[in-house]
């Protein structure tokens, strides 16, 4: 389980300008939908709002998610900012890369061995 626990700071200033390029723009979100400017500053339904006034609520329930750790065959990892998150995703991609090479070179051996045992085996005379 990851947890993008960034200051309210960069999550209010995140919204904020998603928010703004989404509207005047008039980007699409999915399946058609747009965010209009008066939606997102002038209901109760927008964004902004659900962040100002959830944010410590939500904090506290991971918080306590994390302090339980109740599906113990969970990793739970939390991020307190973007720069802890890039560099576990650097990570992750290098690991990869390299299980990537790791599992060639092994398709690679066992195709050459597979290759050596027929050859040994029609020198021998063995079908």
């Amino acid at each position: 389980m990851i947890w993008l626990n960034y200051s309210f700071s960069i999550v209010l200033w995140r919204a904020l300008t998603r928010t703004l390029r989404r509207g005047l723009t008039r980007e699409e979100i999915f399946s058609g939908n747009r965010e209009s400017l008066r939606m997102a500053f002038l209901s109760r339904e927008s964004i902004l709002w659900w962040i100002l006034t959830t944010v410590h609520r939500r904090r506290k329930r991971y918080r306590s998610l994390f302090d339980t750790r109740t599906s113990p065959h969970l990793a739970y990892v939390e991020f307190r900012n973007p720069i802890e998150a890039e560099n576990f995703l650097t990570k992750l991609e290098e690991t990869a890369q390299k299980a990537n090479a790791l599992s060639d070179r092994s398709v690679m051996l066992n195709y050459n061995l597979d290759e050596l045992s027929s050859k040994n085996t029609s020198a021998c005379g063995l079908p």
